[in-house]
């Protein structure tokens, strides 16, 4: 799945564990700049349900998690 797929989602949606590892892997290539301010919360949402679940793939945790730093950051101001 794609960062613009995710995007397009609702507010409620199910995706599966393959979508999920290739969400994370863009996810890891993106910044929050990438991602409308009115969509980063549901992106934070789902780094937070995904970190907290330990399904992203090792290689690419610290990406992941500066993304995740940088979305809550974000939101916050």
């Amino acid at each position: 799945m794609t960062l613009n797929e995710f995007l397009s989602l609702g507010e409620t949606h199910e995706i599966s564990a393959m979508e999920a590892q290739k969400l994370n892997k863009a996810l890891s290539k993106a910044s929050a700049d990438d991602i409308p301010k009115n969509r980063q919360h549901m992106v934070l949402d789902y780094l937070v349900c995904a970190l907290n679940m330990g399904s992203v793939d090792h290689r690419i945790l610290p990406s992941v998690e500066a993304l995740h730093i940088s979305l809550e950051e974000s939101t916050m101001s």
